[in-house]
């Protein structure tokens, strides 16, 4: 069965410094997918580069465990979800987690289930 994912981006007003002082222009992502398993949040930002999550929604229809990956190595803890009961990271400066560097940030769900992701994140 194919992927019904949707990826998009926008940049958003604002900036965002990291550990560094160094500002980074903060985006968005969302995407809409009913496949379990890896779908693509957003791409490898390069060489040295590493996609750092702020904050977040996530939204299903139906229970399930939902979790983030660097490429395939989980970088977040397993969130179980209700269905019909969104997950909100609220927005935290230092990030929730960090993808490694050159590395694609991927949503990865246990079941197949209609859910939409939306997060604020900094290339760092």
């Amino acid at each position: 069965m194919s992927s019904v994912a949707e990826v998009d981006r926008m940049e958003v007003g604002g900036e965002s410094r990291d550990e560094f002082g160094k500002p980074n222009t903060v985006r968005r992502n969302f995407v809409n997918t009913a496949s379990p398993g890896n779908t693509l949040l957003v791409q490898s930002q390069g060489p040295g580069l590493r996609v750092r999550v702020l904050s977040g929604v996530i939204s299903s229809d139906l229970g399930l465990k939902v979790h983030f990956r660097s490429a395939d190595v989980p970088i977040s803890p397993i969130f179980a979800m209700s269905g019909d009961v969104p997950l909100v990271l609220s927005h935290n400066p230092h990030g929730w987690f960090q993808t490694e560097t050159n590395a694609a940030l991927n949503i990865n769900l246990s079941i197949g289930s209609s859910v939409g992701a939306e997060i604020i994140w900094v290339p760092v």
